[in-house]
C-alpha cells in the first residue's frame, strides 16, 4: 500500500482505506510502553499493517506502519461544553493513574492528542508515553499541560492559548490548586487522585438561556410537525454518509433521521442545548458539540478554521440564516462556510431575498436540486447538490 505523510507521523493511503488512520515511526521501545496500556478503553486498537516507511530525514527509517480506526468526527476539547470538558478531564486523569500503575508516564497532554465522541475520551498520540525515570519527558510535563487544559477549558482562564505555552512558571500564574502543586512528585498517584476531586468539584453548569426552552421538548410532537415530514421526504436522495446539522438545538431532528445515515454531528451555540442533546440522543452514530459564531466564520473560508474537521456529505442549515443575519455575521462568509463544509449536499431553509446564498453555492459548484414551495414558513426550503 502507498502512503503519504499527513501530519507529523500520521499518514494517509494513496487512493486507499478511508476507514482507518495510519501511524508510522513507532519504535520498539515505544511499542513496549503502548503494549502495557493498550487494553485501556481510551486507546484505540492498533494493528500492524506489515508495511514499513521512512519519514523525511528523521531517524525513523523503515519503521512499521500501524493503523487505528478513525472516529466519526475529530472532536477536540476546544469543541466541547464545560460539562463535556469535565467528563473528558475526569477520563483523562483516570487514564494517567492507570498508566502510572503500569509504570508508564503520559507526558504530552495537549488539545490535539485527545478526542471525544459519544461521551467517551480517546488518546491518539502514541509518542506521548515515556518511562517513569525519563527526565526529559516526565510526568511533570503531563501535569503542567493538564493544568493548562483544566484552567482554560473548564475554569475559563484564557491567560494561555496553547499547551505549548504551559510551563512551571506560567502555571504558577493561575494561583490555584494546580499552581500550588508545582514541585511535587508527579509520579505520585495520590496527587492525581486529588486532582480528580478538584475537577469533579469545579462548576460545569451552562449559562441559562431561552434556547433550551424555545422549541418543543416532546419528540412525538416534533415527528408529527408538518415541516419535519416535508424535510424528511426531501432528504431521501441524500441518504447515506455523514451529516452536519448547524443549529441542532436539542438534537431531536438528528435522532429522527439517524437510521438513514452513517454518522451525524449536531452543532449549536447553546451549551445547555448540547448537554441535553448528548444526554438524550448521543450514541455511536450521533455526536453533539458547541459552535460559536466566531469559530464558524473565522476568515473568509471555513478551510482556514478549526471546524474544517467537521466537513460532511450533507450539511443541514434549518432556521439559522436569520440568526446569522441578526447576529451581524457577514452573509457572504456564512454562505461560503456552509459551502465549504459540504462534500455533496446542502439542505437550507433560507430567506428568499438573500440571493448571496444562491450565488455563492453556484460559484462553489452546487446546483439547485429541489425547492419546496409548499413549505409552511416565510422562508423557503431548498436542497442543493454539488455538480
Amino acid at each position: 500500500m502507498k502512503y503519504k505523510p499527513l501530519i507529523g507521523l500520521f499518514l494517509f493511503t494513496v487512493g486507499g482505506d478511508k476507514n482507518n488512520i495510519y501511524r508510522s515511526g513507532l519504535r520498539e521501545e515505544e511499542m513496549m510502553l503502548i503494549n502495557k496500556i493498550k487494553d485501556h478503553p481510551m486507546i484505540l486498537p492498533l494493528e500492524d499493517t506489515g508495511d514499513t516507511m521512512t519519514i523525511g530525514n528523521s531517524k525513523r527509517i523503515d519503521c512499521p506502519v500501524y493503523k487505528i480506526p478513525r472516529l466519526p468526527y475529530e472532536v477536540r476539547i476546544q469543541d466541547l461544553t464545560k460539562k463535556q470538558v469535565k467528563k473528558m478531564l475526569v477520563d483523562l486523569v483516570d487514564f494517567c493513574i492507570y498508566c502510572l500503575e503500569k509504570e508508564v508516564c503520559v507526558w504530552d497532554i495537549s488539545e490535539s492528542n485527545i478526542l471525544y465522541w459519544n461521551g467517551k475520551t480517546y488518546f491518539v498520540d502514541f509518542d506521548a508515553f515515556s518511562t517513569l525515570d525519563d527526565k526529559h519527558r516526565s510526568a511533570y510535563y503531563g501535569f503542567v499541560k493538564f493544568s493548562y487544559l483544566f484552567n482554560r477549558y473548564l475554569k475559563g482562564n484564557n491567560r494561555l492559548t496553547s499547551a505549548e505555552q504551559a510551563d512551571h512558571i506560567t502555571i504558577r500564574g493561575y494561583k490555584d490548586w494546580t499552581s500550588d502543586q508545582v514541585g511535587k512528585n508527579f509520579n505520585d498517584i495520590s496527587l492525581w487522585k486529588e486532582f480528580k476531586k478538584v475537577i469533579e468539584n469545579t462548576n460545569d453548569k451552562a449559562i441559562n438561556s431561552h434556547w433550551a426552552d424555545e422549541y418543543a421538548t416532546d419528540e412525538e410532537k416534533v415527528k408529527e410537525n408538518q415541516k419535519v415530514k416535508i424535510t424528511e421526504d426531501l432528504l431521501k436522495p441524500t441518504h447515506g454518509g455523514s451529516v452536519l446539522d448547524i443549529g441542532t438545538n436539542k438534537g431531536y431532528y438528528l435522532n429522527i433521521i439517524k437510521e438513514n445515515y452513517d454518522y451525524l454531528m449536531g452543532f449549536d451555540v447553546d451549551d445547555k442545548c448540547i448537554d441535553m442533546a448528548e444526554e438524550k440522543y448521543g450514541c455511536d452514530k450521533i455526536g453533539f458539540t458547541k459552535l460559536a459564531m466566531n469559530d464558524f466564520f473565522f476568515g473568509s473560508r471555513v478551510t482556514n478554521s478549526r471546524i474544517k474537521r467537521f466537513k460532511s456529505d450533507l450539511v443541514i442549515a434549518l432556521a439559522v440564516t436569520h440568526h446569522f443575519k441578526n447576529s451581524g455575521v457577514d452573509t457572504e462568509k456564512a454562505a461560503q462556510a456552509i459551502a465549504d463544509l459540504s462534500n455533496k449536499w446542502i439542505l437550507i431553509e433560507d430567506i428568499e431575498n438573500q440571493f448571496v446564498y444562491k450565488t455563492n453555492f453556484e460559484n462553489n459548484g452546487f446546483e439547485l436540486f429541489k425547492r419546496v414551495d409548499s413549505y409552511p414558513s416565510s422562508r423557503k426550503l431548498s436542497l442543493w447538490v454539488r455538480s
